[in-house]
Order: structure tokens, then sequence, then C-alpha cells
């Protein structure tokens, strides 16, 4: 029996619930895995085990934390005191855990303790590797080949356009050559009728003056036969 157990078995018989030896209680359990730790941290382990050994005292930690803070106590002023005092002692052997970790590592980084255990390790990540750099050479390769199927594709198509483009120029060349053409013809169309116009304008002067002259001598027969037979 521990001295925990003896203390809490005499103080305030008239709250708590009676002991039984059967019975095993969270702080005996949490103590009880905190001594496992500790008695392997004793021992001489590699980093990969230390390793190890920090992952399941972070699981205890964080279980630790939940619990305790789960747990509410009610009762007289020395059963709450008993209880922060485990919760106290439980917290510090946990910090000491975790600096002896701490340093553990510390003094294991860059030192080739334990090489051993790690060469089959060594030689199955180069098997990994070098079944990655097939993956990723035939990746490249299929890459490559779809890059170039892709590329032809778009330079077939940009061909395509500009021969569109092209037979579009060719056929707007054509068309202007035309209008050219059909603007010239209306320029002397135009030039053809400006000077049929003046040569109707020229013989229409004419025929208008021999009419005036025409009349002015029939007028001065007229005069001169009026005047003769008078």
């Amino acid at each position: 029996m521990n001295r925990t157990t003896e203390y809490l078995k005499y103080i305030d018989r008239k709250t708590q619930i009676p002991y039984t030896s059967g019975s095993e209680s969270f702080y005996d359990t949490i103590n009880s895995k905190i001594e496992k730790i500790e008695a392997r941290l004793r021992k001489s382990l590699s980093y990969r085990e230390t390793l190890k050994v920090e992952e399941e005292f972070a699981t205890l930690s964080l279980e630790t934390q939940q619990t305790l803070d789960i747990i509410s106590v009610e009762g007289s002023n020395d059963l709450v005191l008993h209880f922060e005092g485990i919760k106290r002692i439980i917290l510090m052997k946990l910090q000491g855990i975790e600096r002896r970790l701490r340093a553990l590592k510390d003094s294991k980084i860059g030192t080739s303790i334990d090489l051993e255990p790690e060469r089959p390790q060594v030689f199955r990540n180069v098997e990994e590797v070098q079944v990655m750099e097939e993956e990723n050479k035939k990746l490249v390769e299929g890459y490559n080949m779809e890059g170039y199927r892709l590329t032809r594709r778009r330079l077939l198509e940009v061909e395509a356009l500009q021969d569109t483009i092209f037979q579009h120029l060719i056929l707007q060349d054509e068309r202007i050559d035309n209008i050219i053409d059909l603007t010239s013809k209306a320029g002397t169309y135009v030039s053809g009728g400006n000077e049929a116009l003046g040569r109707i304008t020229n013989s229409g002067r004419f025929f208008r003056r021999f009419l005036f002259i025409l009349l002015l001598c029939l007028s001065f027969v007229l005069l001169f036969l009026h005047y003769y037979y008078r």
C-alpha cells in the first residue's frame, strides 16, 4: 500500500468512497504508465527507439491532461488539496520525462549509434527510390509524348489557320483589283460622258448662232421690202 492510498483511506471518512484493494484508481494507472516509460529510458536506446518512446509519452501526456481536466473533486479542503498535490506530482513527473527525452534526442543527433538496424531500411529506401525514379521517368516520357502531340496538333491548327487567312487575303486582293477596275472604267465612262456633253453643248451653241443670224437676215429683208413697196 502506497502513502497516497493510506492517506485517502483515513481522511474524511464521511465523504470518501470505502477503500477496496481490488480496484485501481486513475492516478495509480497513470503513475504505473509513467514508471514504465521511466524504466525504458534507463536503458540504452537507439534514436529510433527514443522516437518511439517519445510518441508513447506524447499519447500518455495528452490522455493524462484530458483526464485531469475532466475530474473534479468535491469534499473537504484536505481532499481537494490532496487531489491538487497528486495532480502536481503527476505533471512534474511528465515534465521530467519530457526534459529527459529532449536531452536524450539531442545526444543521439549527429552520432553513428545503432547503424546496423538502419541498413535494411536504407536498402529498402534505395529500392523505393529506384521504383519512384522509374515511375517518374515513365511519367516524364508520357508527359513529353503528350506534350509533343499537343504541340503538333496546335501547330497543324495554326498552319490551317494561316492557310485560311492567306486564302482570305487573296480573295480580298481580287476584290480590291475588281473594285479598282470598276473605278477606272467608271472614270473612263464619266470622261466620255463629259466629252459628249461638251460636244452637244458646242453644237447647240452653233445652231443657236445660225438661227439668230438667219432671223436677223430675214428681218432686214422684210424691212427692205416694206420700205421698197410702200
